[in-house]
């Protein structure tokens, strides 16, 4: 399989089959602590991925390994495959009927690869962060991360690195942040967990 000719070959994301059939919030804690189990036991193999995929010298600066693949996600993200131009979403708002068009969107390999590189990304703050840890969010329920790892402290805020990941993925494709965005993202994150 050669990754950089096809990218459709990368490796799924793919969590634990029980807990993807239930919706996250519903989970019970003993879920949420196996979905924290089985992220932080394929987290390795899933940086170690992402790192030979996008070809990062994994000797470098973490500033120009994420700059590199942020070139590398840039040129992948718009490959069929990786990616699709969206849908048409209609509405009523207010009596009117609307269309809205939800812009590009990531599949399920665009989303594989952004969620790996979130990893990289949260590998590389806790190298140069020792007091950042892992935990699972469990109160309050309405967390937009509820159930899931995050890295902390971050001050009055914690980072979830693959949805802050899938999310700058979805930006770069609509051209909302520049090609750049993983090593913009890395350095304000970085900055908060040295104030």
């Amino acid at each position: 399989m050669n990754w950089h000719t096809d990218p459709t070959e990368y490796p799924p994301f793919v969590q634990p089959a029980a807990l993807a059939e239930k919706p996250r919030t519903a989970w019970t804690m003993a879920e949420a602590r196996r979905y924290f189990d089985w992220l932080m036991s394929v987290l390795p193999e899933r940086v170690a991925t992402v790192t030979r995929f996008l070809g990062l010298d994994s000797d470098g600066s973490p500033a120009d390994m994420l700059l590199a693949a942020s070139e590398q996600m840039a040129r992948f993200l718009p490959l069929p495959g990786v990616s699709t131009e969206g849908r048409i979403v209609r509405s009523v708002l207010r009596g009117h009927e609307i269309e809205t068009n939800t812009g590009p969107v990531v599949t399920a390999i665009g989303y594989s690869l952004a969620a790996d590189l979130g990893l990289l990304m949260a590998t590389m703050l806790r190298a140069g962060c020792p007091d950042l840890r892992w935990e699972i969010v469990t109160r309050p329920r309405s967390d937009a991360d509820y159930h899931l790892p995050v890295l902390l402290p971050f001050g009055p805020v914690h980072m979830e690195p693959i949805q802050v990941s899938v999310n700058t993925a979805h930006r770069v494709l609509a051209g909302t942040r520049p090609a750049s965005g993983w090593r913009e993202v890395y350095d304000w994150w970085r900055d908060r967990c040295r104030a």
